[in-house]
């Protein structure tokens, strides 16, 4: 029976065509065709594929032939199943998987021409929703996903059954897709219909990670012009799970956590968590009473999220929800979690709420140093890191990076090496000074893109002294370089003089890789550069824009030292040493234009110098130790509501640790911390003789200091001798 066919001619050849053409079949050996008086406008350009009915049963090959001038084409016809004709499938797939899809590259017979595609994924448990897209190349997009997806790129999904579709693919530069819309060929793309996914839900014995956390999913990938994917899953609770554990990193761009409980018992799902964490986050909003709250964020952001005051039954769930940052695909985030059926809150410290960590008597000691310094060295005992990051305190509740919410990482005196001790000096100088090299930064965050070009580049001069050179599209980009330059320069108190030590000064400059049409982001590398503040810099107009011209000018050490001035004469030539390599060095030149604006924020990001520290005579030292964990970390309000604002079910409030019957509440605006002191000591050194000294103690009870002046003597020293030694301080 007949059949139909599409086609789309791009080569006219190079004799002038008359704009008819009739079509002939090699069942006939081309004698009679069966389309006649075809327009060249369907053939050619905007109008094409032109889709050729009623082909004679059998044809393998079509001939075009121009009615005006008997030019021709003859065409081998070609079955519009792709899926058989290119054997067309992905190099890995996973049909069943817990929490996530897995779909590599799409592949087949056709492997080397397929340079283009975009796929719809149908689902959960329908064919007529669409979940999300993904694709591969330029040409298809917008799409969500890009392939391969495995492993980091791999997105977590809802529960159910998934049906891939290829929705277009282009093959040997032509364009196929299901429909056979206008500049497309139709052809049939359905290649999965056996092949589905069935996406299972993570639970509390199906995880396959190792350490603390049971199950670990992450993303690194950016979206195809089109907003990032929010990625969901489903996580199936035990009746006697009370606590969810989850760590949550968003890295430099912030991303959003959501969890969400369904529960039979409650009309509606309650959100348990709402965070958007990331150290590129503008505000910081932790208001227990409201959601979608804000914290930066440098590492992993540690919760437990309580369940005990929720009903949960059998089939009851949790939604987790990763939401990407809306602004800025170039996103990645990591998130583990696992489930616990208890929770215990006691950690080693406990035992020093009214009994302080202890000195050891025979470590007191007192030395002398070079140019009349002293130094009394004594040892504490307490808690090792082993003992409190074993405990589940430890594994779950401090975190690992910095952040306003998660200064509840407790401070340096929170405990101790393997054998649980810590050594503590003070110095009494009687002159003394020492240099060193200190940094003065702020974090590099990359700023919004924008359509701006700018174009930077290092080189080194025929004199051999490093240059940058910069292009600007818009005047704000160049301002922003220029004033952050001057910001650095302004706050470093350098002097152009190198016999002073305030010579010794260098500027840090970030550029970030990101080329073309590349977003600046998570995972985008860094280019650093040290240059000294005896750069002279121009800037000034050209064609299209603005440049900045900026010097690496290479530098001498002329200054000198005295034998207490102290490690000055290394510290300075290490200075000299890395400015002029950054200078001369050709391992760091580096050309790179960018069309999105891709800069980061405050570019010269910090300052670096050597500098005189002077110890000045000291007769008193003080050391503590303490602790505060962050209350909003410790308890969690339910709320109720589909769209801002949210509403608090404070009935339902539940916490992980009862802080209250230990150490002080502190309020500070919206932070509220539980704060537990685990000792307090003061050296206090006779002025008329330097051998005599006591260690003096702040009583602790219940983790509260029960004074401000030290009242309790400790130990006592005279003539390096001990002489009196308290039990309740020392052992």
């Amino acid at each position: 029976m007949p059949f139909s066919a599409s086609t789309c001619l791009t080569n006219t050849g190079t004799t002038p065509l008359g704009g008819s053409f009739n079509i002939y079949s090699d069942t006939d050996q081309f004698s009679n065709a069966f389309l006649t008086n075809v327009s060249d406008t369907d053939l050619f350009g905007a109008n094409c594929p032109y889709i050729m009915n009623n082909i004679p049963d059998g044809t393998t090959l079509i001939r075009i032939i121009d009615t005006s001038t008997s030019c021709c084409v003859t065409i081998t016809l070609l079955s519009n199943d792709l899926c058989t004709t290119c054997d067309l499938s992905f190099d890995l797939f996973d049909d069943n998987n817990v929490g996530r899809i897995v779909a590599g590259n799409l592949t087949g017979s056709c492997q080397n021409e397929i340079t283009d595609y975009k796929i719809f994924w149908y689902g959960p448990d329908s064919t007529t929703q669409i979940a999300f897209t993904s694709g591969f190349g330029t040409e298809f997009q917008p799409y969500e996903l890009t392939h391969p997806l495995t492993g980091i790129n791999s997105p977590t999904a809802l529960a159910g059954v998934y049906v891939p579709v290829i929705d277009k693919i282009k093959l040997d530069g032509l364009e196929f897709s299901q429909t056979g819309e206008t500049g497309y060929i139709q052809a049939e793309l359905e290649c999965f219909n056996t092949t589905v996914v069935t996406v299972s839900s993570f639970n509390c014995d199906n995880g396959d990670e190792e350490g603390d956390y049971t199950h670990r999913v992450n993303f690194s990938g950016a979206s195809a012009g089109n907003d990032p994917l929010t990625l969901l899953s489903t996580f199936d609770l035990d009746t006697t799970t009370d606590y969810f554990a989850w760590k949550f990193k968003g890295f430099q761009v912030p991303d959003s956590l959501k969890i969400t409980f369904v529960g039979s018992s409650y009309q509606e799902p309650l959100i348990l968590e709402y965070w958007t964490i990331g150290y590129q986050s503008n505000t910081v909003n932790i208001n227990p009473l409201e959601i979608p709250k804000t914290d930066r964020a440098y590492s992993y952001y540690k919760k437990v999220t309580p369940l005990t005051s929720l009903t949960i039954n059998p089939g009851d769930y949790l939604i987790l929800e990763v939401i990407p940052n809306p602004s800025n695909p170039q996103t990645n985030w990591d998130f583990y979690f696992t489930c616990l059926d208890t929770f215990d809150c006691s950690i080693c410290l406990d035992n020093f709420l009214d009994t302080p960590y202890k000195i050891d008597v025979s470590s007191i000691t007192q030395e002398d140093e070079s140019c009349g310094a002293k130094r009394i060295n004594y040892t504490l005992s307490g808690c090792t890191g082993n003992e409190l990051m074993s405990s589940d305190t430890g594994k779950y509740l401090i975190s690992e990076g910095g952040g306003s919410v998660l200064s509840n990482t407790f401070n340096t005196m929170r405990y101790f090496n393997s054998s649980g001790e810590r050594d503590f000096d003070a110095l009494y100088f009687t002159g003394r000074t020492s240099c060193s090299i200190s940094n003065s930064q702020i974090l590099r965050t990359c700023s919004q893109s924008n359509s701006n070009t700018i174009r930077f580049e290092k080189s080194v001069t025929s004199g051999g002294e490093g240059q940058i050179d910069m292009f600007f599209s818009d005047l704000s980009d160049l301002t922003e370089y220029y004033d952050s330059y001057q910001l650095q320069k302004n706050s470093s108190n350098f002097i152009d003089d190198s016999s002073l030590i305030e010579y010794y000064q260098q500027v840090k400059l970030a550029i970030p890789s990101s080329s073309g049409n590349e977003i600046c982001g998570d995972g985008t590398i860094e280019n650093d550069y040290q240059i000294h503040f005896s750069s002279v810099i121009t800037t000034g107009t050209t064609t299209g824009g603005y440049t900045l011209s900026m010097s690496m000018p290479t530098i001498s050490n002329n200054m000198t030292f005295t034998s207490c001035e102290e490690n000055c004469e290394s510290r300075t030539n290490a200075f000299v040493n890395l400015v002029n390599i950054a200078s001369t060095g050709t391992t760091n030149n580096f050309i790179v234009t960018t069309n999105t604006g891709s800069r980061y924020v405050r570019p010269f990001y910090g300052f670096r110098r050597v500098k005189f520290t002077v110890d000045a005579p000291r007769l008193e030292s003080t050391s503590s130790g303490s602790y505060k964990f962050s209350e909003i970390l410790n308890s969690t309000i339910p709320f109720s509501g589909s769209t801002y604002p949210y509403t608090p079910i404070e009935s339902l409030t539940s916490q992980t640790c009862d802080l209250t019957s230990k150490g002080v509440l502190e309020d500070i605006g919206q932070y509220m911390y539980q704060f537990v002191y685990v000792f307090q000591y003061k050296v206090v050194v006779d002025e008329d003789n330097l051998t005599n000294f006591e260690i003096k103690a702040n009583p602790i009870s219940n983790g509260v200091l029960q004074s401000t002046n030290f009242p309790d003597t400790a130990v006592t020293v005279v003539n390096n001798v001990v002489t009196y030694e308290n039990p309740l301080y020392t052992f």
